[in-house]
């Protein structure tokens, strides 16, 4: 492995490894093999190490074979474990510190204790050996990997490892903000994170067709000219808690030899829980370890946990276990079986140098004893004294240690609330945390530097609230800012060696706490200082505001409002060919007597769908029937087959897009497709009549449509599909499949594979309108999918695609398209009024369509038009206004669509607009014709003081989405990234006039919602400044 992998980079890079590039990642490693692991090493290994033959007591593994059993497998572990650390660990671990890089990790299982003895034998033991242990934290939306970075954070504190990382928030979707990215971080930092990777910077976005597990957060993104501050926070936070050394109260004893004594399971089996010893509804050690950490910390209490390795080096004095810079008081043994007789001895150590030790759940036993429990029960009862069965137990040992157990009393007897409630009120009884937070969800993670201490206090509750965590500190207490490198002081009450401290916290806010720091204990920077049409207010101020009086003014009305495009398509990252963008509407009302139907540019309907039909339908004499359909149709022929299944049984339009297939593609919409979203090209199979949970199995459904072939001539029936299906072409069979084939996956990933063998017909189309009509039968194991275009029989089939083409169906796509589908033949489209929302300010606007085009405001018809055609049979007509139309207004397009083109298939091309500066309320920008504009944009407005306030004046924004800069008469007030957007203004007002202006971004989510990522979530498209704006003055 070194010598074909890391091993290069020194060769290559020279002396820049180790201070140009400075860290790898490894991701996810899988060995290929699981427990119990074999080699051809292992017996002799075991022989050496162990001194007995391990062979001839192989079964034990599996199989109780006598008093032996246990140490048998223990003894099997741990050589297992110490060939994997001679073999691969130790070495690529030494081979990094030789080279002065980090070697950072996110591994399988993220140390969940049986996934890890699965996977890596012992997670900790093997795990040690990393520089940056951690773990991914995906999808912001659910709970934050508390557990994982325990575990891995644990492991960076008793061995010293600089870091601990948080590779974070995969899958988050598109509209991530930079307050949710912040208040993510925040809770990792307080779990024990050091370092934060975001996942996701994408060489290529391949005309916003590729992603893997969006979002990227880097610089694509609209808010990332206004993110430095996010960025500096996370520096300086990542910084500080890796200074000195961690400390908390609690350890947490890792189940890992529980898990040893346990029966193995069947290779490539997580283990199972451990053998049933009779005990009724006890809890089991490796769920219950993390459950514990999981309820004290959300408690407050900050806990690790502790491998037998450490417990074993450490020293136990004056009532402290210590090891590696961490000075734990309270030991938890969570519901183990079985531990090492090593451990026992740890155990009375740390108790009888005045220690506290707590069993929860049961007593252990001993795993070392060769069937002699006599003398491992003495050690037991000599720790927690004679056994109370089913009682809560406290044993006061003569150095001034206490041993307490905490029996469980059933499979409901402690909730994850209760358990952590009961653990703290018995640490409590005993003891004085040197943290206590007094309510839940407020985290507490203490670092001890150098002549001062750090505590990290993070609100991990929705809601806003004052708290007033208690800690023992030395000397003053300061409130660090992490963003901009200020200190302040903060308010405090102390009592004795206590100090409580009073905090003002949002929904996922993070303060840092310096107590005992001196001028010089952390070199701090100041904080970086982060023209328009005439809209205006007129402020009356007091000329001496009373100390108690305070005066808000809303500004609220118009502002002027400017876009400012982020989006650099240069390379083509959004759309291909790279080129400027404009702004896009993609959705529109399309007005008839009938009222408004919402259509999308490029999708309409194509063909008819009847079904699916029950399994017995009689679809035989059906099938014969709608052969015969005339060219005109199902509605318009001289009989309607469908009328004798019933009223419930309706033809309806089926709709796709000849460029992208079908709308919110529910293949796409899968987040394990591609895998992880779209890989760049549209999925071919435009037909998808329903999956297994829709549609019964043996259901059957029809497609009927027409093509057009104005001379006549050879054509070919080109279909394709998993299911049975038969096609006819003017009633006259041309292609049958006539079974199911197999379902099929991607390896290895197990993605559903709907591509299947193209089955081509020649036939001969008569000039003019040609029937056609598809059957398919419902398997039902995979949604039914496939494809089915008549071609010339002139060219090839699928005529092949430049490979810098934007992503599209290719039936359409090349040289020599198919012929286009038209469910209403012979009658074109009527003119039909299609109207949508333009942004303020337009100056102009460019339509893509098949067919005329009359381009209007309700305020004024463009000054200029220019009709231009374009490949393929569609008009560009490109309309400009001399004057912006502001503010918005309606656009509508009156469209007289070519033959064939129904809904929103009429357009080519999303409709282009084009924006000088305008005016806007404050509000969401898709009321304001930007629902899929992602970018920034201004708010200017005007205000005249007719005197200079005194106090401090305060500039609110109220609800923002995502960030804002705001400049005060050409002066930098400040930029925020998360609630609350206020800003300090006092020195930048002056008499008279006062030009304020606000800059705005959002995410990407607004323009990927035009695409079918499922990486859009529920509620990313809100953007823009909803207010209220204030002005306060007076302000303490």
């Amino acid at each position: 492995m070194i010598r074909r992998l890391y091993q290069p980079f020194a060769d290559r890079l020279g002396d820049r490894l180790g201070t140009t590039f400075t860290v790898f990642f490894q991701d996810e490693l899988d060995l290929g093999i699981r427990m119990p692991m074999w080699s051809a090493r292992v017996p002799e290994e075991f022989r050496r190490r162990m001194g007995y033959d391990l062979t001839p007591l192989l079964v034990g593994l599996w199989r109780d074979i006598g008093p032996a059993t246990r140490k048998l497998r223990l003894d099997y572990t741990d050589v297992i474990v110490a060939l994997l650390e001679e073999s691969y660990f130790r070495p690529v671990h030494e081979w990094q510190r030789a080279h002065g890089t980090l070697l950072a990790m996110d591994q399988l299982g993220r140390g969940e204790p049986r996934s890890g003895r699965s996977l890596y034998a012992d997670y900790s033991r093997t795990m040690r050996w990393y520089d940056a242990p951690g773990n991914d934290d995906p999808k912001l939306q659910e709970p934050r990997r508390l557990e994982e970075f325990k575990v891995n954070s644990s492991l960076a504190h008793l061995y010293e490892r600089p870091r601990v990382w948080n590779e974070a928030f995969h899958s988050s979707g598109w509209g991530v903000t930079p307050a949710q990215v912040l208040a993510g971080v925040n809770e990792g930092f307080a779990y024990g994170a050091t370092s934060v990777s975001l996942h996701g910077l994408y060489h290529s976005t391949r005309g916003g067709w590729w992603e893997w597990a969006s979002p990227d957060f880097h610089f694509r993104q609209p808010y990332w000219r206004h993110a430095a501050g996010l960025w500096r926070h996370i520096s300086r936070m990542s910084w500080l808690l890796s200074q000195g050394s961690h400390g908390c109260d609690v350890a947490v004893l890792d189940p890992a030899a529980d898990l040893a004594a346990a029966p193995a399971q069947l290779t490539g089996r997580v283990q199972a829980a451990p053998e049933d010893d009779g005990t009724p509804g006890p809890p089991e050690a490796p769920e219950y370890a993390l459950r514990i950490i999981r309820q004290l910390v959300r408690s407050g209490c900050d806990a690790d946990l502790i491998d037998d390795d450490s417990l074993h080096r450490a020293t136990s004095s004056d009532g402290e276990l210590r090891v590696a810079g961490e000075r734990y008081r309270v030991l938890v043994v969570p519901a183990m079986r079985w531990i090492r007789a090593g451990t026992l001895r740890a155990l009375a150590r740390f108790v009888d140098s005045g220690g506290f030790v707590i069993a929860y759940g049961r007593l252990p036993g001993v795993i070392e004893t060769d069937g002699d429990n006599v003398l491992a029960d003495l050690g037991i009862r000599a720790l927690w004294g004679p056994p109370s069965p089913g009682l809560t137990s406290e044993y006061r040992h003569s150095g001034g240690g206490l041993a307490v157990f905490l029996p469980h009393l059933g499979h409901h007897a402690h909730t994850d609330t209760t358990l952590g409630t009961d653990l703290l009120n018995v640490i409590d009884r005993h003891l004085a945390r040197a943290v206590r937070t007094g309510v839940a969800d407020l985290l507490v993670t203490h670092r001890r530097a150098p002549g001062f201490d750090v505590y990290l206090v993070v609100n991990a509750s929705d809601t806003a609230r004052t708290v007033t965590p208690e800690l023992f500190a030395r000397g003053p207490v300061e409130l660090w800012n992490a963003e901009d490198g200020t200190r302040a002081p903060v308010r405090t009450r102390r009592s004795g060696e206590r100090t409580e401290i009073s905090l003002d916290l949002l929904p996922g806010q993070a303060v840092v706490l310096a107590a005992g720091a001196g001028p010089e204990a952390l070199p701090v920077s100041s904080a970086e200082p982060g023209s328009a049409a005439d809209v205006s207010t007129v402020v009356a101020t007091p000329q001496r505001p009373r100390a108690d009086r305070r005066t808000v003014v809303h500004l609220d009305g118009t502002w002027q409002f400017r876009l400012l495009p982020t989006m650099d398509n240069k390379f083509g990252d959004y759309r291909l060919p790279g080129g400027p963008l404009d702004p896009e509407g993609h959705v529109l009302d399309a007005v008839t007597t009938a009222g408004h139907t919402p259509v999308r540019v490029s999708y309409g309907p194509r063909m008819w769908w009847l079904g699916p039909l029950p399994p017995g339908t009689d679809s035989a004499g059906l099938t014969d029937a709608l052969r015969a359909l005339p060219p005109e149709g199902p509605f318009n022929g001289p009989r309607n087959p469908v009328e004798s299944l019933g009223p419930d049984i309706r033809w309806r339009p089926y709709s796709f897009s000849e460029r992208f297939g079908i709308e919110k593609d529910p293949l796409l919409a899968d987040l394990q497709t591609g895998p992880h979203g779209l890989k760049g090209q549209v999925p071919q199979e435009f037909i998808d009549l329903g999956g297994p949970d829709e549609v019964p199995v043996g259901s059957v459904s029809y497609l009927w449509t027409t093509v057009d072939s104005p001379d006549g001539g050879p054509v070919r029936v080109n279909a394709g599909s998993r299911a049975e299906y038969s096609v006819w072409l003017n009633g006259a069979e041309a292609v049958r499949q006539t079974e199911a084939l197999a379902p099929a996956s991607f390896p290895p990933w197990g993605v559903p594979d709907y591509r299947s063998p193209q089955r081509l017909a020649e036939a001969a189309a008569v000039p003019g309108t040609n029937t056609v009509l598809a059957r398919f039968v419902h398997v039902g194991e995979r949604r039914l999918r496939g494809h089915l275009v008549v071609e010339s029989a002139n060219f090839p089939t699928g005529s092949p695609v430049p490979d810098d083409a934007p992503p599209a169906l290719r039936w359409w796509a090349g040289e020599h398209p198919a012929l286009r589908f038209d469910p209403a033949p012979g009658r074109r489209p009527e003119w039909t009024d299609y109207v949508l929302t333009a942004p303020p300010g337009l100056t102009g606007v460019t339509v893509t369509a098949y067919g005329d085009v009359d381009v209007r405001s309700s305020v004024a018809a463009p000054d200029r038009v220019r009709v231009i055609s374009v490949p393929g049979g569609a008009r560009r007509v490109d309309a400009e206004w001399d004057r912006a139309v502001s503010p918005t207004r309606p656009l509508r397009l009156r469209v007289r669509p070519d033959a064939g083109y129904w809904g929103g298939a009429v357009f080519r091309e999303p409709v282009f607009f084009r924006c000088a500066t305008g005016v806007t309320h404050l509000g969401d920008w898709s009321h304001i014709g930007l629902a899929a504009y992602s970018g920034a944009a201004s708010y200017t407005r005007t205000i005249r003081l007719r005197r200079v306030p005194e106090g401090r004046s305060k500039l609110s924004l109220g609800e923002v989405a995502a960030t804002a800069s705001v400049t005060v008469n050409g002066q930098v007030a400040g930029t925020t990234f998360a609630p609350p957007h206020a800003y300090d203004v006092t020195r930048l007002l002056r008499l008279g006039r006062n030009v304020i202006q606000i800059e705005v971004t959002n995410t990407l989510a607004n323009f990927y919602s035009t695409l079918p990522t499922p990486y859009v979530l529920d509620g990313q498209l809100r953007s823009g400044l909803m207010g209220p704006v204030t002005l306060s003055h007076g302000d303490r």
